[in-house]
């Protein structure tokens, strides 16, 4: 499978960058997303930007992987 002309040129980490400061300037102090685990590229996107799957008590097996990270990673400073 090979990528998508819009991937891999940056559009993605300054959408992301983007967002992360918008939300940043609203008080947030936690950032989640959802991710298709069969989408191994958007998985490795999410990782490589500081984000890790989170674990719930009683959470059934599905498609959606959730992950999150803090708001002070290193990362932030880093994105673009």
């Amino acid at each position: 499978m090979s990528d998508a002309p819009e991937q891999r040129r940056g559009a993605g980490s300054l959408l992301l960058e983007t967002w992360l400061a918008a939300a940043r300037a609203r008080g947030a102090r936690s950032f989640h997303v959802g991710v298709n685990r069969m989408n191994v590229g958007a998985l490795r996107f999410w990782e490589a930007r500081g984000f890790a799957a989170l674990i719930f008590d009683r959470a059934t097996e599905s498609r959606t992987c959730w992950m999150g990270r803090d708001p002070g990673e290193p990362q932030d400073q880093d994105l673009v």
